[in-house]
């Protein structure tokens, strides 16, 4: 038998191997997946997310995990509530007979065959709380060396998930800024004005339909065609003169 890994050499691969994936989504996906081979006695791994508006498994390693956060979510008891709710990790080496949650508990051993839960707080923002969930199939799984463990493993998901809602915010931004100079040329070509001229006019255009103005510039550049205003019509050359003596 291989032993594993030290911690420290575990939680350096664990965050390599996360970085494989560069969206949220799929480092969240390989997290849970990495859980339950790099962590001793785990068996089974989710994320639980809680926002203001919804809770919900955004990852999950099988159906017994998924089956077993649906059960908590439809008790409103359970580790992973508990976790997202307190801000803290919360430990469990028996869930038959854990007091803390007497419906869930004993449905979760005796239906799923897990007998043991450790939930870690790894993302915590202000709209959203994130924990990373381990599932074991015996009692006592959890010592104090796999629960640095877990809790080094939930630092580095924190970390790449933050890391790759960075990165997807800087893909949009550079994807929005190249629709709206595509649009802008397109208004230019079309109504013969300068780049300050095509701008201004994209901004009333898009006050005047209620589109984001980086919508508006999709759908200038996918359709090649101006959006329909409130009255019915299509912007004009006559709407770009006026509204350019108006104040563009």
């Amino acid at each position: 038998m291989v032993p594993p890994l030290a911690p420290t050499r575990a939680t350096a691969r664990f965050a390599r191997l996360l970085h494989e994936s560069s969206t949220e989504t799929g480092r969240l996906r390989r997290g849970v997946e990495l859980a339950v081979r790099m962590v001793p006695g785990c068996d089974h791994a989710s994320v639980t997310v809680l926002t203001p508006h919804y809770v919900e498994t955004v990852a999950a390693s099988d159906e017994v995990v998924r089956r077993g956060d649906a059960w908590q979510y439809d008790l409103s008891e359970g580790p992973c509530l508990d976790s997202v709710r307190t801000r803290a990790t919360v430990v469990s080496q028996d869930l038959r007979v854990d007091p803390r949650w007497r419906s869930w508990g004993p449905r979760a051993a005796d239906g799923l065959g897990v007998r043991a839960m450790m939930s870690v707080l790894f993302d915590s923002t202000r709209d959203a709380v994130g924990s990373l969930n381990l599932y074991a199939d015996r009692v006592e799984a959890w010592d104090d060396e796999r629960q640095e463990l877990a809790r080094a493993l939930g630092d580095q998901l924190a970390v790449a998930v933050a890391d790759a809602r960075v990165l997807d915010a800087r893909t949009r931004a550079v994807h929005a800024q190249a629709g709206l100079g595509r649009a802008q040329g397109i208004v230019m070509e079309r109504f013969a004005m300068s780049a300050d001229q095509a701008l201004d006019h994209l901004r009333r255009l898009s006050e005047a339909t209620g589109m984001t103005l980086v919508r508006l510039a999709e759908h200038v550049g996918e359709t090649r065609e101006l959006p329909v205003l409130p009255g019915g019509g299509r912007a004009s050359s006559d709407d770009a003169e006026s509204w350019s003596r108006s104040g563009g």
